[in-house]
């Protein structure tokens, strides 16, 4: 069970770095970023622009934020950042539904990947964080009693 949880981590990595370059797509060129969502080429309003920037920033700090957890190498601190990014996972793919419904109910192949890529590393967490139990629970087992009050 142990190795499942090695070889997710490589996954993890290729998370955090495609969201490293995708917040710089979007802070260094948010019109571009824009309209590969949207489908709509064109200038949008300056305020849209800064919008997209600042969520640019956020998904850089959320790479950074995964990819410290993983150099850590401590199980334990990634589970909490895994658990915080559940939590991402499930308000990222309502507010793409949202945002698809709100604007015509067409879902442009880019959002169908979006929400496909969340998923997918939604399950995957989901997945690490249920193997990481399973093995914290039987190295804890394997202690005495006398070791567990240490």
């Amino acid at each position: 069970m142990r190795q499942l949880i090695r070889l997710l981590r490589p996954l993890f990595w290729a998370e955090a770095a495609l969201n490293l370059l995708t917040g710089a797509f979007a802070f260094f060129l948010p019109p571009l970023f824009l309209s590969a969502f949207t489908g709509q080429p064109g200038t949008p309003v300056p305020a849209t622009l800064v919008f997209i920037q600042g969520y640019g920033v956020l998904l850089g700090e959320l790479a950074c934020i995964e990819g410290a957890a993983l150099l850590a190498r401590q199980d334990g601190v990634l589970r909490f950042v895994f658990y915080c990014l559940l939590v991402g996972d499930g308000l990222h793919s309502s507010a793409l539904v949202v945002f698809v419904l709100a604007s015509g109910g067409q879902w442009p192949n880019s959002l169908v990947l979006v929400l496909a890529i969340t998923t997918v590393l939604a399950c995957l967490r989901l997945v690490w964080l249920a193997r990481y139990e399973v093995v914290t629970r039987q190295s804890q087992a394997s202690f005495s009693p006398e070791e567990k009050r240490r």
